[in-house]
C-alpha cells in the first residue's frame, strides 16, 4: 500500500485510508506525509468549516480555510520598544570587550530553561518553582536565594531606620513637652 503510494505522489493534498486494522491506519499516517488524512471515509476532513485544508510538499503549502487562511498570509510582527535610559545598563555590549564585561554578559544571559517539552506539550511548574518564579523573579534557587537575602537586609534596614526614626520622634516630643511645660 505505502509503495503503491509513493509512486502515484510523494505528498497528496489527501490520503483516505480504509482499514479495521490500527497498526496499519498508524503505519500509513506514519509513513506517508499528505495535507490531510481521513480514515474510513472520503469527505470529513474537507467538509468540517473548522478543520485547516492544505497541502505539503508538492501538493502545496500551508492550510487555508478560515482563521488557517488568515494566520497563512498574515505576517505577525513583534516590535520590541527599548527605553533609551537602558543604553546605559547595556554599555557590556559594546567594545571594547574586557573580561568584566564579558562576566557581566555570560551572567546577564542566564540559563532560561523552555516551558514544554521535546513534543511540544506544556510544562506544569511545581509549588516551589512558581514560588521563586513569583514571589521572588528567579528562574534558579541560587538567585532566588540571592534575592531573598538583598530583601532581607533591605528589610532589616528599613525597620532599623523607621525605629531610629520613630526614638527620635519621641525624644522630639518629650522636648516640646518639657519646653511648653
Amino acid at each position: 500500500m505505502i509503495s503503491v503510494a509513493r509512486k502515484v505522489g510523494d505528498c497528496p493534498l489527501a490520503l483516505y485510508i480504509f482499514t479495521r486494522e490500527k497498526e496499519e491506519e498508524e503505519k500509513i499516517l506514519k509513513n506517508i506525509r499528505s495535507g490531510g488524512a481521513t480514515v474510513n471515509d472520503v469527505l470529513f476532513h474537507a467538509a468540517i468549516p473548522s478543520v485547516p485544508f492544505g497541502g505539503v510538499g508538492e501538493s502545496g503549502t500551508g492550510s487555508y480555510r478560515g482563521k488557517a487562511s488568515f494566520d497563512a498570509f498574515v505576517h505577525r510582527r513583534p516590535v520590541v520598544n527599548q527605553p533609551l535610559w537602558m543604553e546605559g545598563q547595556l554599555r557590556m555590549r559594546y567594545p571594547p570587550f574586557t573580561p568584566t564585561k564579558f562576566d557581566l554578559m555570560r551572567k546577564a544571559g542566564g540559563t532560561v530553561k523552555p516551558n514544554f517539552d521535546r513534543d511540544g506539550k506544556l510544562l506544569r511548574r511545581s509549588l516551589v518553582s512558581w514560588i521563586l518564579l513569583l514571589v521572588l523573579g528567579a528562574y534558579s534557587r541560587k538567585r532566588a536565594i540571592f534575592r531573598y537575602l538583598l530583601l532581607m537586609i533591605g528589610a532589616a534596614l528599613v525597620k532599623t531606620f523607621l525605629s531610629a526614626k520613630s526614638q527620635l520622634d519621641t525624644s522630639l516630643n518629650l522636648t516640646m513637652l518639657f519646653a511648653i511645660l
